[in-house]
């Protein structure tokens, strides 16, 4: 039996909870943020800082994999052609005449 591919299913094919409950939770906070615009009900300032909190842990372990295997080897490699880019020449450094105390 072939397996399923879609936004909800991992590369293997398997459903992904965390997927599932980020679209949950991100569907859920609209909802609330349709009712605190309509004014239907007052949403309390911890109210909010819970939810964003619950938004952003959820969408990290959905995508934290990906990061970890696709972005950060890009990151790396950017740190390292900056860091050999930023060295100093040799010759540019002369120790015994330059005195910043003169």
């Amino acid at each position: 039996m072939r397996k399923q591919h879609g936004f909800f299913h991992d590369e293997q094919g398997d459903w992904s909870l965390a997927r599932v409950l980020c679209v949950g939770a991100l569907v859920f906070t609209f909802a609330v943020v349709v009712v605190d615009t309509l004014a239907v009900v007052e949403v309390a300032g911890a109210a909010w800082a819970l939810l964003t909190s619950v938004d952003l842990a959820l969408i990290g372990w959905a995508a934290g994999p990906r990061i970890a295997r696709y972005l950060l080897p890009q990151v790396g490699a950017a740190a390292q052609g900056v860091a050999s880019a930023s060295k100093r020449l040799a010759g540019t450094d002369n120790r015994r005449t330059d005195n910043e105390k003169d």
